[in-house]
């Protein structure tokens, strides 16, 4: 991935977005001095986006590993559909291999989401559909605006009808 690194680099001077918190007010960017392959990765839109689309399109990995990848390894049905949304869930539900899985009937959806102090990021893709997004913002209230945004774009509405009953 270009442009993208758990610590600080010379190319992050101005290229940072400055986080908000949930009342605006701008915080310092937390940058890193120690490299955690699990948190805190500074990239592009741009740059995840190309990532995105080469992990939609298998690309550099076994037939057998990409579709391991697609695959639930822990169900977790039980816990993110009560029967309150139970219309909305889909088959089934789970970690795959750094994803959140989500099997709908004929299609499959890869989740992944980062939360830190002023920012929030989002992104997913259907193998089976070839469509996705990436939304990054630098809020706190980030959270707020994917759905929106998800329907504006009108793509995936059982996926993005899920995702709206899982959060009221």
């Amino acid at each position: 991935m270009k442009d993208t690194a758990y610590t600080g680099r010379a190319w992050f001077d101005g290229r940072i977005a400055s986080p908000t918190d949930s009342d605006g007010k701008i915080l310092e960017p937390s940058i890193p001095d120690r490299f955690v392959a699990s948190d805190d990765m500074h990239t592009t839109a741009e740059s995840y986006a190309r990532f995105l689309l080469s992990v939609m399109n298998r690309e550099g990995l076994t037939e057998a590993v990409a579709k391991d990848r697609e695959t639930i390894q822990l169900s977790r049905i039980a816990d993110s559909c009560p029967p309150a949304i139970a219309i909305t869930c889909p088959e089934d539900v789970g970690p795959g291999l750094g994803w959140e899985v989500f099997k709908f009937s004929g299609d499959t959806f890869l989740m992944h989401t980062g939360n830190d102090k002023g920012t929030f990021t989002f992104g997913y893709f259907s193998p089976t559909s070839h469509s996705g997004i990436v939304i990054f913002t630098n809020s706190s209230n980030g959270h707020q605006i994917v759905l929106p945004i998800l329907d504006r774009l009108g793509k995936d509405p059982g996926f993005v009808a899920f995702l709206r009953a899982t959060v009221n």
